[in-house]
């Protein structure tokens, strides 16, 4: 396990830094047929399977960080490939223990669990409850033992057009297999994957 530090403090894998922030801002139009998308004006741009197009952001973790925000991409890649997102490490053990707050769950009617908080590896998860204030604190703090998991969706923004310009709306969990949005995929901005627990225990409770 190797986590980089910044004046003495660790700074987690997923932490956006200062540097990795794009100037290059998103565009919106519409197509012949009245549809709405979300583009880069230059051309560059990743979408995924579904079409979604996701924020535009360096790797290079540079200038200061970010505490409070995280790379999409790192973000994104700790969820589909199962890296710790304090180390960055491959979590090789069947389960997960997934370290997060209260407020980072999002419970289904099914009885599965979304949520867009990375998981941790084991030997995280006392460093993260230590150096993490939000962690430190109980109050708050779930600790699942998680079995099986899936890419559900994305948290993001959906871009509208109007006679008045463009419109965005508040940050939302979307998910890739509803058919029922007035919208279509190429207008969303991803920020964050989200993710579907499917098979769970809660080891730690408030």
């Amino acid at each position: 396990m190797s986590v980089l530090e910044w004046k003495g403090h660790p700074v987690p894998w997923v932490t956006r830094w200062s540097g990795e922030v794009s100037p290059v801002p998103i565009q919106v139009g519409q197509r012949e047929d009245g549809s709405v998308v979300a583009f880069y004006e230059d051309g560059r741009e990743d979408r995924d399977d579904n079409g979604v197009l996701w924020m535009r952001e360096g790797i290079n973790r540079a200038g200061t960080p970010q505490f409070s925000e995280v790379s999409a991409f790192r973000q994104r890649a700790a969820m589909r490939r199962r890296l710790c997102q304090v180390c960055g490490e491959k979590i090789a053990t069947p389960v997960v223990r997934w370290l997060l707050h209260e407020a980072q769950l999002h419970p289904r009617n099914d009885g599965s669990i979304l949520t867009i908080s990375p998981p941790t590896c084991d030997s995280c998860v006392d460093l993260s409850m230590s150096a993490c204030p939000r962690m430190r604190q109980q109050e708050g703090r779930i600790i699942a033992r998680v079995l099986e998991y899936e890419v559900w969706g994305i948290w993001g923004t959906v871009v509208r057009y109007s006679e008045a310009g463009a419109q965005t709306t508040g940050k939302n969990l979307i998910s890739y297999s509803r058919t029922d949005y007035p919208f279509d995929f190429h207008q969303v901005v991803a920020k964050q994957q989200a993710v579907r627990w499917t098979k769970f225990v809660i080891e730690e409770t408030p």
